[in-house]
């Protein structure tokens, strides 16, 4: 990220990397890319809870993988469909 504050956190992913994919760091240091992320987050957000940790508990996290690249090799066609906004800042420091 473009933050001196976030700088720490992501040390662990390679500069080139940082923006190519998703990625999620708990606080307790676990870091997560791509389809893993996208559970990770799932299994944490209140309204799809159960949903990621099914997607977990059947460690589907190649299935998972595979619809990540779907979208992300299409995000120049899907990112008209997304509002042009600033998203809230929530960082828990």
């Amino acid at each position: 990220m473009h933050d001196d504050r976030a700088a720490p956190i992501m040390s662990w992913v390679p500069a080139t990397d940082r923006f190519t994919s998703f990625h999620v760091v708990r606080p307790d240091g676990r870091a997560y890319s791509r389809g893993a992320a996208v559970i990770e987050t799932l299994a944490t957000t209140s309204r799809t809870r159960y949903f990621g940790r099914i997607l977990a508990g059947l460690r589907l996290t190649k299935l998972v993988d595979v619809g990540y690249w779907i979208v992300a090799t299409r995000r120049d066609f899907l990112g008209r469909f997304v509002k042009d906004a600033p998203g809230p800042e929530r960082w828990r420091l």
